[in-house]
């Protein structure tokens, strides 16, 4: 956010004032909507549905159902279709870390029945298991969030959910 301009107490030339301060570009912030990586998608498929996940803020981007079809073009039908990065889901956003969480790059490790995505920013370990099921539509995910700074420090997040998302906490 952009603080509005102080009155000053001593009268100053404007012109003066518009020669001191730097090209408008430099004051802009950066775009929230372009990733710090490139996009590494990850498509996974179970006797129920296709997921597609990203990298970026390691999360979940396209769903489709296998045993329902779209009418027109008779494929599997889409129930998810995320084109901007922040709001895929499962994606995290919070204070207490200087870094945009969704939209840096998580790495990947796949086995047969999960996804996990992780990643090391701003003193933080931040780990996501998605747990796929073959035979069931849910799809479950475990979020660690490790402090690795050596300094106590808090973390308040936010995920992004879809339709029927519920949380478990162990406490």
């Amino acid at each position: 956010t952009v603080k509005p301009p102080v009155q000053p107490t001593i009268p100053i030339d404007t012109a003066q004032v518009t020669a001191q301060l730097p090209k408008e570009e430099s004051l802009a912030m950066p775009k929230t909507s372009d990733p710090m990586v490139v996009e590494k998608e990850t498509i996974v498929e179970t006797d129920q549905y296709i997921i597609t996940f990203s990298n970026i803020g390691g999360a979940i981007k396209d769903i489709r159902l296998k045993n329902f079809k779209d009418q027109l073009s008779g494929d599997p039908l889409e129930l998810v279709a995320i084109k901007n990065q922040t709001d895929y889901i499962c994606n995290l956003s919070g204070s207490g870390i200087g870094a945009n969480l969704s939209l840096s790059g998580y790495a990947l490790t796949k086995t047969k029945d999960r996804v996990t995505y992780s990643i090391e920013i701003d003193g933080w370990e931040i780990t996501k298991n998605y747990i796929l099921h073959n035979n069931k539509y849910g799809i479950e995910l475990q979020l660690f969030v490790k402090n690795i700074s050596g300094t106590q420090k808090e973390f308040n997040y936010e995920i992004i959910g879809g339709s029927g998302m519920s949380e478990q906490t162990d406490q």
